[in-house]
């Protein structure tokens, strides 16, 4: 039937109504979602050091900066425990942080039935089950504390792959275990110079190994698709593996890599420093000693990623470009570096907070270490007056929420 004049109006009067509503909604959606956004961005993190201060005694073997640290939570301890590798005397340390003393030294031997060679790092699952992975071979030995326990895990190491690779000074790497499976951080081995960028984004960063069998199989992980597009950057990276994913951290690259379960493909967010320049520096691969070590030291790159479990946040740690010159002093600012920042970015890798350290700090971020009470950085740093050779000493860092302004 033909709508009459009336007909039509009262119509396009509906529809006008319907279309008014939706806007009003849509902008009413908009404000409440910009107001949302606004709150969030008017907060801001920072960490904050305490009054809290962490010293632990060594003996006269013990170095004051330690080649390994980790932290392990009994849920009994209120602070919790710390674990070193003293390299010099092949043996764990462990320090019971909420009394401040050695608690145990258990000497690793290094030939004979229970002989592992010199060892690298640790990963404790309990006092029952200690983890040590050695140097160079394809093994896992596990330990506890008690000196009863010793398991010998061979495992077949990937060709052209390194053997696994745990650590937690310059590029911390954590592994993921749980009884039966090892997911671990690997390095392709070849001269990183002459690989195209190409063939690098086709090599994987990770793999698992099967603690029944030996099987290893290699994780759907692997360098970013454009890492030496434009030129090489060092290959090296921080790596996070859990329960939850992984995320990955580049020296030369502001992206976050992760996936939300352990096994799937990895994705990428833009997690850039304030603190460094959007293009980063490439390698000097015609250049000498000199200009690689410039590069090392100097250049503005992405160190430690760290995951703070009981605050629910990674922090990682920056670099930002310097122009150091003299050779002593570039060497010395690999270990001790003048000047870092800390990324603060929530578990979903949004940025929440960037707090800088500058020369006046004296803080030593390659043993740093995240605890029940905070992120804990030593001041074993040559220039600190806190420093003392014959102890571990800690500043504790909080957390803080602020307003900006």
């Amino acid at each position: 039937m033909r709508k009459t004049g009336k007909d039509m109006s009262f119509t396009m009067l509906k529809n006008t109504h319907a279309i008014l509503l939706l806007v009003i909604l849509t902008l009413a959606c908009n404000q409440k979602s910009q107001l949302e956004k606004t709150t969030k961005a008017s907060y801001d993190f920072s960490l904050t050091r305490t009054a809290s201060f962490t010293q632990l005694s060594l003996d006269s073997v013990t170095s004051n900066v330690s080649k390994f640290l980790t932290y392990y939570d009994d849920g009994k301890n209120a602070s919790g425990y710390l674990f070193s590798v003293n390299t010099f005397m092949n043996e764990l340390q462990i320090y019971d942080l909420e009394n401040q003393v050695l608690l145990n030294s258990i000497p690793v031997e290094m030939n004979g039935e229970r002989g592992v060679g010199t060892f690298k790092a640790v990963h404790v699952a309990d006092f029952e089950n200690i983890l040590l992975f050695p140097d160079i071979d394809n093994v896992v030995y596990i330990i506890d504390t008690a000196g009863t326990k010793f398991q010998k895990i061979e495992y077949d190491q990937p060709a052209d792959y390194r053997n696994a690779v745990i650590s937690s000074n310059f590029f911390a790497a954590s592994p993921h275990y749980t009884k039966d499976k090892l997911v671990v951080k690997t390095l392709y081995q070849a001269n990183y110079r002459t690989i195209s960028n190409k063939e690098l984004s086709r090599k994987h960063i990770a793999y698992t190994i099967d603690l029944k069998t030996g099987d290893t199989e290699m994780m759907p992980h692997y360098f970013p698709n454009d890492y030496f597009r434009g030129g090489m950057k060092h290959y090296e990276f921080s790596a996070v593996h859990s329960s939850d994913g992984a995320v990955y951290s580049f020296f030369g690259d502001h992206h976050l890599y992760y996936s939300k379960a352990i096994d799937q493909p990895l994705q990428k967010t833009d997690a850039k420093s304030k603190y460094l320049k959007r293009e980063l520096e490439k390698f000097p691969a015609d250049g000498g000693g000199a200009a690689r070590g410039r590069y090392f030291s100097n250049s503005g790159h992405y160190g430690n990623l760290i995951h703070d479990s009981y605050r629910k946040v990674y922090y990682r740690f920056c670099y930002p470009a310097l122009e150091i010159q003299d050779v002593k002093a570039l060497r010395s600012n690999i270990q001790f570096p003048v000047k870092f920042s800390v990324m603060i970015l929530d578990e979903d890798l949004n940025i929440i907070g960037e707090t800088l350290f500058d020369k006046n700090s004296e803080l030593v971020p390659q043993n740093a270490f995240v605890g029940k009470k905070g992120l804990y950085i030593s001041v074993n740093h040559p220039e600190s007056a806190l420093n003392q050779e014959s102890k571990f000493s800690f500043d504790l860092l909080s957390l803080k929420r602020i307003a900006n302004k």
